[in-house]
């Protein structure tokens, strides 16, 4: 239980202006594993596995999933395929250590817009499938991420945390023939912080530091 008087925002967000009780709590032995189906109208299907336990004093985490619907309209398909593996380990007593990774794929379609008397021929339809350019508007966006955090430190001593996130996205758009607009952004942050607390106070100092390409 570590009791952190005064503004911690910067740390743990704006609800902390008031100061933060924080429970670190003790790794269990519990694992647990979900295996999730489901499948409905208009092409939905759901497929998803997760798995989180604890080996020899390593924390594993595993989940993943698969989501698929062909949409209530013509070319309004959605697809999301993902994936995440986290692993966390109390190195010795003054030394811990947890690393994620995550990826996800993201596809969908565009049915357009109709106007009044098409809605009201079929409010399904898409007009960009009616004149055999369905394939031509759609959006794919592919994305990862591997964050780490070291920490050093125990008790009433000087505490070090040294977390490091490498976050990167491939969005692409397409609008029809000729019009197609792609994005790739990669960003990296640095946020070490280090505090240190006594029986009536505590201090703390940081820095933030981030680069986006």
């Amino acid at each position: 239980v570590e009791i952190l008087r005064g503004s911690q925002s910067a740390r743990f967000g704006d609800h902390a202006v008031g100061g933060v009780i924080h429970l670190v709590t003790r790794g269990g032995s519990t694992e647990s594993t979900v295996v999730e189906a489901a499948a409905g109208s208009d092409g939905y299907t759901l497929a998803r596995l997760s798995h989180r336990g604890l080996i020899d004093g390593h924390g594993i985490t595993f989940d993943a999933e698969r989501n698929i619907t062909d949409g209530w309209r013509e070319n309004a398909f959605s697809q999301l395929e993902s994936a995440a593996f986290r692993w966390d380990k109390q190195l010795a007593e003054w030394i811990g250590a947890d690393f994620g990774v995550s990826w996800a794929e993201e596809s969908g379609g565009f049915p357009g817009p109709l106007t009044k008397q098409r809605y009201q021929q079929d409010p399904r339809q898409s007009i960009y499938a009616r004149f055999g350019q369905a394939d031509q508007y759609f959006s794919e966006q592919t994305r990862w991420s591997a964050d780490g955090t070291l920490r050093l430190g125990s008790g009433g001593g000087p505490r070090i945390e040294l977390p490091l996130t490498i976050h990167q996205r491939d969005l692409a758009w397409n609008f029809g023939p000729g019009f197609h607009s792609d994005h790739l952004l990669e960003t990296i942050s640095l946020s070490p912080r280090l505090s240190i607390s006594g029986g009536s106070w505590s201090a703390e100092a940081g820095a933030s530091l981030r680069q986006d390409t």
